[in-house]
C-alpha cells in the first residue's frame, strides 16, 4: 500500500516540477491505483470500503445511543 502511495506522490511531484499543475478526481486516482471497476482487485477494495462504512455507521449510531464508548 505504501509503495502505491509513494508512486502517486512521485507522479504528483513530477507534475509540479514541470510547472503543470494537474488535478485529478478521486475516481481517477482509484482507477490509477486499484484498476478499472470490475477488476478483482478493485472489487475487493470496494467491498472492504463498503464494510468499513457500515461499521462506522453502526459505531456512530451506538455512540449516539451511548451504547459504545
Amino acid at each position: 500500500m505504501r509503495q502505491i502511495a509513494n508512486k502517486l506522490e512521485s507522479n504528483i511531484i513530477t507534475k509540479r516540477m514541470e510547472n503543470k499543475m494537474e488535478t485529478y478526481t478521486f475516481d481517477d486516482i482509484k482507477k490509477e491505483i486499484y484498476g478499472e471497476i470490475g477488476t478483482p482487485r478493485r472489487d475487493k477494495i470496494e467491498a472492504e470500503l463498503a464494510n468499513l462504512r457500515i461499521g462506522l455507521q453502526i459505531r456512530n449510531a451506538r455512540k449516539e445511543r451511548r451504547k459504545t464508548l
